[in-house]
């Protein structure tokens, strides 16, 4: 990101964020309540356009593009709460993350291509460190844990490495 800024009318909630972040690399964005970080990941998903400045991912630039265009290429995002199925195993709720994004169905016989999936689905969740709980319910995990199948879910979506 170079010089990404948002304004709400007069106000300024984002000004001048420069942000470069390589693959296999982790930022931490911190500040106090009203410092404009939930607004930065809103502009950097495409939730909310910048006012000014550009966004690149993976060498192209997405200022204009959608928020769905964006996932679509690689980019994933979770938000402060999860929305799984609690009565649902995690490889089960991270399966039809990958299900939904390919326009898959759910059917009575399982298929190569469904085979496929749930690969991609035990794949995402050794990226995010839950593949150790594919069978439990989601239920009664942790928050931490809830974070790492909602974050499997989303990056199972990626074109790229997380």
């Amino acid at each position: 990101m170079r010089g990404v800024g948002r304004r709400f009318g007069g106000l300024h909630a984002v000004r001048d964020v420069d942000l470069e972040i390589f693959d296999g690399e982790r930022r931490a964005i911190l500040g106090p309540n009203g410092a404009g970080k939930t607004t930065l990941f809103n502009v950097i998903c495409g939730d909310f356009p910048a006012s000014t400045g550009h966004i690149e991912l993976f060498g192209r630039n997405v200022t204009a593009l959608a928020a769905r265009t964006r996932a679509k290429m690689g980019l994933a995002r979770t938000y402060q709460q999860s929305r799984l199925f609690g009565g649902l195993s995690v490889e089960d709720n991270i399966y039809l993350s990958v299900l939904g994004i390919h326009g898959g169905h759910l059917r009575p016989i399982v298929t190569r291509k469904d085979s496929e999936y749930r690969e991609r689905a035990r794949e995402a969740a050794r990226s995010a460190a839950i593949d150790h709980r594919l069978s439990e319910l989601c239920g009664p995990l942790s928050h931490g844990e809830h974070r790492q199948v909602a974050l499997a879910s989303r990056g199972s979506r990626l074109t790229h490495g997380c």
